[in-house]
């Protein structure tokens, strides 16, 4: 579980280096996979714990999305 914004930079950081990269026409280091980061963020009300409050924020990186007038 991540509680604070440093332990979704590491999160961010380790995912980074697991994923491959590629020199292509377009780019140097062009990735070769795609990445998604999803983050849920709950609040739950002082007053009622049983009361939760949800939002999810989706983060979508798609390998080889270089512009293809680049090359």
């Amino acid at each position: 579980m991540i509680t604070n914004a440093e332990d979704i930079m590491k999160a961010l950081i380790e995912g980074n280096k697991r994923r491959t990269t590629e020199s292509t026409a377009a780019n140097e280091v062009s990735s070769r996979s795609h990445a998604v980061l999803t983050i849920t963020v709950e609040n739950k009300s002082k007053e009622d714990s049983s009361e939760v409050w949800a939002s999810k924020l989706n983060f979508i990186d798609l390998a080889g999305s270089e512009r293809a007038a680049a090359t």
